[in-house]
C-alpha cells in the first residue's frame, strides 16, 4: 500500500494546518515546521526516505503535541541499524 510523495506532501499540510496544542505559539510552529522541512530534505539527499510513522511524529511535533526530545526518542527505533 504504497503513497506517492506529492500525496504524502498534501496530507502532511493539511494535517500541521490543524489546531495547535498546548498553547504553542504560531512563531514556534513555523520554526519547528522549517526545522522538520530541512530536516526531510536533508535525509531526501542522502537518499533516505521519512517513513509514514516518522511524518506522523513530525506533524505531531509541529502542533505542538509531543517536544523535541520525545520526537527524537521515538523517530530513533525507525532509524536503528540502518547506515544513516
Amino acid at each position: 500500500m504504497g503513497c506517492d510523495k506529492d500525496s504524502r506532501q498534501q496530507r502532511y499540510d493539511e494535517d500541521v494546518a490543524a489546531p495547535t496544542y498546548q498553547g504553542i505559539s504560531a512563531a514556534k510552529r513555523n520554526e519547528r515546521q522549517k526545522a522538520v522541512d530541512f530536516a526531510r530534505s536533508s535525509l531526501n539527499l542522502s537518499g533516505l526516505q521519512v517513513s509514514e510513522e516518522q511524518e506522523s511524529l513530525a506533524r505531531r511535533y509541529v502542533r505542538g503535541e509531543i517536544e523535541l526530545a520525545e520526537f527524537l526518542q521515538r523517530c530513533a527505533p525507525a532509524t536503528q541499524g540502518k547506515d544513516l
